[in-house]
């Protein structure tokens, strides 16, 4: 048996391969899950749009060939309007008769097309033919169509019903709505935005956990625009960027005469974005003193600025982020138990791009559109579109930067192009060696090694962890590592520990 894809060609699969993209008939033909050896595509040539005619046709088909690998036949089925339902029948029939054989499974994409045409497949599929139907959708990628029993009666008025609109978004590989900037096809990436929206909704703690470069600002934008507090600002600090001094002033802010150039008083993130969302990227950068004011302000609703003497009430819905592994950090004494609890009432885990190759095709296209638009009001600057090889160059790396370094690849592989084609030597991938061992034993000599630091880095994280594990009590943390109560004393006055990180 062979496995043969029988779709119209519409309007939204053409504008999106002139963009690069894949549209909803492409990502059918390109499924490897439906193994379709072949297609017969449906075509009408009396179309009044400048997407219908002959040399339009004629390219989407052979970028489609190029794209897909497999046999594309094309037959023309005149219309005098494209929801003309009697002569869409009559077209439709005559295909199946003629390309037909005991040895084809017929397969129906339903997400091309009017309406009208949609609702031919269906009858086609589900009466005489009995053929596989397939929709492709912005949710969930492309999935065989389950049809119910009483579809003739609930479905079908409905799809005549519908707008053109609708359809041509199908297959464009955005998420809808709050989350509209993320791209994706993967059903690990659906369920998450899934989860994101219902959490949104909620006025709870977020933590979000992914590598750098998964898209963890995107999500928390998604969210909070998802939110009752959607018409607020979101309000944004990267934990890792800010000085360790200055932290606790950032955060919840100081008055005047706090500290050597606090000449005024100074309103913190978390007063800033009262009433709103905070987002804390990188929150296992923050330094243990600043973890245990972040606990009374996620636990009493309350903040006091550096200097000041009385606290102050805030309504902040919290959602932080990090690339590292907060509970490894706990057991390590290096982030407060109790805040990565508080902090992880709901937990969204962000798959790294090389574990969902289900979006990798849509986010090259998707990527390499938005550079296109960015530089096309530049001077000489030609649409770029990738060769196969060059495609095949970048659904094969494993992209340990995530979207960040593929988006960084394209953007400089159109640099490197000199025509309107980018080829696979155009696309530099960077490589960056592991390091072996523990990172310390193995660092370069030479280029700003300090051994001092690294060794003092060594003495606080262990007294850390033992201060914690004791609750303070020198003498024991000190018999936990090896040293007596005295260098206990000595190191925390050198390494600048202080009682705040002991709790």
């Amino acid at each position: 048996m062979s496995n043969v894809l029988y779709s119209w060609i519409g309007a939204a699969d053409i504008k999106l391969a002139r963009a690069g993209q894949t549209g909803a008939l492409a990502a059918t033909l390109l499924d490897a899950r439906l193994d379709l050896r072949g297609a017969v595509l449906l075509r009408d040539p009396k179309a009044g749009s400048d997407l219908f005619d002959a040399a339009s046709l004629d390219a989407y088909v052979t970028w489609l060939r190029e794209r897909a690998g497999v046999s594309v036949d094309c037959r023309d089925v005149p219309l005098d309007q494209p929801m003309h339902f009697g002569q869409i029948y009559a077209g439709v029939r005559k295909v199946l008769e003629e390309t037909l054989t005991e040895e084809t499974e017929p397969t129906f994409n339903l997400s091309s097309g009017t309406p009208a045409m949609t609702a031919v497949w269906i009858l086609a599929g589900r009466g005489p033919h009995r053929a596989r139907l397939t929709n492709s959708s912005v949710e969930a990628g492309v999935v065989e169509a389950t049809v119910p029993f009483d579809v003739f009666t609930e479905f079908l008025p409905d799809a005549l019903r519908a707008s053109d609109r609708v359809l041509a978004d199908l297959g464009a590989g955005r998420a809808s709505g709050a989350f509209g900037d993320i791209v994706y096809r993967s059903k690990a990436m659906e369920a998450l935005i899934t989860r994101a929206g219902r959490v949104a909704e909620r006025e709870v703690p977020v933590l979000i956990f992914g590598e750098s470069g998964t898209g963890k600002e995107l999500f928390a934008r998604g969210m909070h625009d998802a939110s009752p507090r959607a018409g607020k600002t979101l309000h944004l600090r990267n934990c890792g960027a800010i000085p360790k001094d200055l932290v606790e002033s950032t955060l919840f802010g100081h008055m005047r005469g706090a500290f050597t150039g606090a000449d005024k008083d100074h309103v913190g993130a978390f007063e800033a974005a009262n009433g709103s969302t905070l987002f804390l990227d990188e929150i296992g950068e923050l330094p243990l003193s600043a973890q245990s004011k972040l606990l009374r302000v996620l636990e009493r609703g309350e903040v006091q600025p550096v200097g000041a003497q009385t606290t102050r009430r805030v309504d902040v819905r919290v959602v932080a982020a990090t690339h590292r592994d907060l509970a490894r950090m706990v057991a390590d004494g290096t982030f407060r138990e109790d805040l990565y609890y508080r902090l992880a009432v709901a937990i969204l885990r962000i798959p790294a791009l090389r574990e969902r190759k289900a979006d990798l095709q849509v986010m090259i296209d998707t990527l390499l559109e938005q550079i296109n638009e960015k530089a096309a009001g530049r001077p000489g600057y030609q649409r770029r579109r990738l060769s196969n090889g060059a495609r095949k160059k970048l659904t094969e790396h494993d992209w340990p930067g995530n979207v960040r370094e593929l988006q960084n690849t394209l953007v400089r592989a159109t640099i490197w192009s000199t025509g309107t084609t980018i080829e696979a030597d155009d696309v530099e991938l960077l490589s960056v060696p592991k390091a072996s061992g523990d990172g310390i034993l193995e660092r370069p000599l030479g280029d700003g090694l300090q051994v001092k630091e690294l060794v003092d880095d060594v003495r606080r994280h262990y007294l850390v962890r033992a201060l914690r594990q004791t609750r303070g009590r020198k003498v024991e943390a000190g018999e936990l590592i090896g040293i007596g109560r005295q260098s206990v004393t000595d190191w925390m006055r050198q390494l600048g520990i202080d009682s705040a990180d002991a709790e």
